[in-house]
C-alpha cells in the first residue's frame, strides 16, 4: 500500500502503479446547488406556447436547479416519457446541456432532442440507452477537458 503524506509527491511508487495526477487535481465534488426547484407549473397557459412539457432555468448556473412540468403533460405520459422529459430538464441543469437541433427525426432517441413527441412510442430500454449514450458522452468531454487543464496525456503513465 502507499503511503505518506496527503497532497506530497509520490516518491518511489510500487512497480505497476498508474497515476493521471493526483486525485486532489481531478476530482471535484459536484457542486451541491443552492436553490432546488422542481415542481408541477400550467406551462400551456402562458402566452403564446403551445406544447410545453418542461421548462428549466439552471443551465450554466451552477447555484440553481429550477425545473417545471406541465402536470396535464406528465398525466399523459406513459413511465418512459415521464423519465426521458425529467432527465431532459435535469441534464439542462445539472450537466448545462443545450438541446439539439430539431432537424429530421430522432430515431436514435437522443435524450437532448427537444421534441417530446418523438418519444411516444419509447421502451424504457431505449429511455436507458438513450441517457447512458449522453453521460457516456458528457464524461468523455469533461475527462478530457480535465486531462487537457491539467496538461497530462491522456494515457495513464507508469511511474
Amino acid at each position: 500500500a502507499l503511503t505518506g503524506t496527503p497532497g506530497a509527491p509520490i516518491t518511489n511508487p510500487p512497480a505497476g502503479v498508474f497515476l493521471l495526477a493526483h486525485p486532489e487535481d481531478w476530482f471535484n465534488p459536484p457542486k451541491k446547488p443552492k436553490v432546488k426547484i422542481i415542481k408541477f407549473s400550467r406551462l400551456d397557459q402562458l402566452d403564446d406556447t403551445t406544447h410545453i412539457h418542461g421548462m428549466s432555468f439552471g443551465i450554466n448556473n451552477d447555484d440553481l436547479i429550477e425545473i417545471y412540468i406541465n402536470p396535464s403533460s406528465w398525466e399523459s405520459f406513459n413511465k418512459p416519457m415521464r423519465y426521458m422529459l425529467m432527465y431532459h430538464e435535469l441534464a439542462h441543469d445539472l450537466l448545462n446541456l443545450e438541446d439539439l437541433a430539431p432537424t429530421g427525426s430522432n430515431d436514435e432517441k437522443f435524450l437532448m432532442y427537444p421534441h417530446m413527441s418523438d418519444f411516444r412510442n419509447l421502451t424504457m430500454d431505449e429511455f436507458i440507452e438513450s441517457y447512458q449514450r449522453v453521460f457516456l458522452e458528457y464524461s468523455l468531454t469533461n475527462t478530457a477537458d480535465i486531462i487537457a487543464r491539467l496538461g497530462c496525456s491522456s494515457a495513464p503513465r507508469q511511474l
